[in-house]
């Protein structure tokens, strides 16, 4: 069974928490999940260079400092340091779907990973990832919409 968790989503200006009738909303967890790996933290930083202690604050995904110790688990957003530096060439959009499928390999425990790629228009991407779950024999699918103008998510639907 996925578990639920307090529903995020993309306003343009990074994730928010979902309202409905004034009460927080929920989704499953898997979601999450998703949406932080693949644009979770500071695409700024290179997180694994952000050492604490330095004098700098450290602007690296949150969790990576507060519960995980070993620095080869530690959460790095390629998708979104990708999506906003790569190409949309055949060879770009390669290498993004590798790095997307890179940034969910967590998640392999929980059933088969899928994500795919699709070029919607000239500046619009659309990433697309299906697990199928080996513990309810669901398939979990989320889509997201980048715009490559802007360099952000614009939409998950």
């Amino acid at each position: 069974m996925i578990g639920s968790d307090i529903s995020i989503y993309e306003s343009g200006l990074g994730g928010e928490i979902a309202l409905t009738v004034n009460d927080v909303d929920m989704t499953d967890s898997l979601y999450n999940q998703v949406y932080l790996a693949w644009f979770g933290g500071n695409i700024k930083e290179s997180h694994v260079d952000a050492e604490s202690g330095s004098g700098e604050e450290n602007l690296s995904y949150w969790q990576n400092d507060l519960l995980l110790d070993d620095e080869s688990n530690k959460m790095i957003s390629g998708t979104e340091i990708a999506l906003s530096n790569v190409s949309f060439t055949s060879q770009g959009l390669y290498e993004l779907l590798n790095i997307a499928k890179h940034d969910l390999e967590f998640l392999k425990d929980l059933g088969e990973v899928e994500v795919k790629i699709e070029v919607v228009t000239t500046n619009l991407i659309k990433l697309v990832v299906d697990i199928k779950s080996n513990f309810d024999d669901k398939n979990y699918i989320y889509k997201f919409i980048w715009d490559s103008t802007v360099k952000e998510l614009i939409k998950n639907i």
